[in-house]
């Protein structure tokens, strides 16, 4: 293994160690240690960071991800468009991809202040998605909602609910 990877993989073991010994969240505030370097980069004018997803069916998703689910466009061209929310927090592209194109296990999470809203305007919408879900049970207040964007692209939402 080359050393650096080999270096990495120890940093990471060692975090990884740790997560099961916090018995709370400020434990996990006061104990957790500090990356060994600061930050190195200065964000762009633009935008801070993008993840370039290759889609089957490009179409559907560029109608999908704008029309649908109100994304901006930052930049497009006729085999990528750069998608952003309009608050531009958060961006991306996607890209014409092959039949399947999709890796395995990549998922989409975004954390909503507004998950109940966000799924009525969903289903007001048409885009199919799963009811509310508990997945750490009813007396949780954080809930999931679920759906798949054209290509198959799981989206999960995440929010609090009272």
């Amino acid at each position: 293994m080359d050393p650096w990877i080999a270096d990495c993989t120890a940093l990471g073991e060692h975090r990884l160690a740790l997560i099961g010994s916090f018995t709370s969240a400020a434990d996990w505030q006061q104990r957790w240690p500090a990356p060994q370097h600061d930050w190195p980069f200065e964000w762009g004018t633009c935008w801070k960071a993008c993840f370039v997803l290759p889609v089957p069916d490009f179409a559907a998703e560029v109608g999908f991800f704008i029309d649908l689910l109100g994304c901006a466009v930052n930049a497009a061209w006729e085999d990528h468009v750069m998608l952003m929310s309009p608050d531009g927090a958060f961006t991306f592209t996607l890209t014409r991809g092959q039949p399947g194109a999709l890796p395995p296990g990549l998922r989409l999470e975004l954390m909503l202040g507004n998950l109940t809203a966000a799924a009525a305007a969903l289903a007001a919408r048409g885009v199919p998605h799963q009811p509310l879900g508990a997945p750490w049970g009813e007396d949780s207040p954080m809930r999931t909602c679920e759906l798949l964007s054209p290509s198959g692209l799981p989206l999960q939402l995440w929010g609090f609910v009272t």
